[in-house]
């Protein structure tokens, strides 16, 4: 008979032996003590070898839990970068679109060059102060640059305030500080 054979019929042994709700520690103990040198040096030598082999398996589950965690991990930062990139791909393409319409209603304007508004005055982004009738192309390229940068600040800000509404409204709240703080 091969030694997993009797080892099997000695974990049979002691388990009828034991029966439910007895100390399986004593009866084990017993079945151990009957043994042989011999046999107790082969189950120690298994013992020993199927303890190395579960350390292992369970040192490859660990570490298989790890790389599993640090992939998620780094799906998760990559969807956050990619979500980022395309708001922020959004943001310029929205900008764009205000420095379009801004540039498709200069076109379709129509001015009057009165001799009123070519002596008024209009402040560069220096503080300086220049007529309309003497503004270089320069000096009105200044001035629409600084109009322009301030249509899309205020679009960008009349964003975010309409943001805090939609938050305020879907919370119920009445205030941002209720949201936050979860009241």
């Amino acid at each position: 008979m091969d030694t997993l054979d009797t080892i099997h019929e000695l974990v049979t042994r002691v388990d009828a032996e034991a029966g439910p709700g007895s100390d399986v520690h004593r009866v084990a103990d017993q079945a151990v003590a009957r043994l042989q040198r011999s046999q107790l040096n082969v189950m120690a030598s298994l013992w020993l070898a199927e303890e190395v082999k579960s350390v292992r398996r369970a040192r490859t589950q660990q570490a298989e839990r790890l790389a599993e965690e640090a992939q998620t991990r780094r799906d998760r930062r990559e969807r956050r970068q990619a979500a980022a990139e395309r708001r922020e791909e959004e943001s310029y393409e929205r900008m764009e679109a205000i420095a379009r319409i801004i540039q498709d209603h200069s076109r379709a304007l129509r001015m009057e060059w009165t001799e009123e508004l070519l002596a008024s005055g209009f402040a560069l982004p220096d503080g300086e102060v220049v007529t309309w009738g003497d503004a270089t192309i320069g000096q009105h390229q200044q001035r629409a640059s600084m109009f322009e940068a301030n249509a899309q600040a205020n679009a960008q800000g009349a964003a975010r305030h309409l943001h805090a509404i939609q938050v305020l409204t879907t919370a119920g709240a009445s205030c941002l500080r209720e949201v936050v703080s979860g009241e």
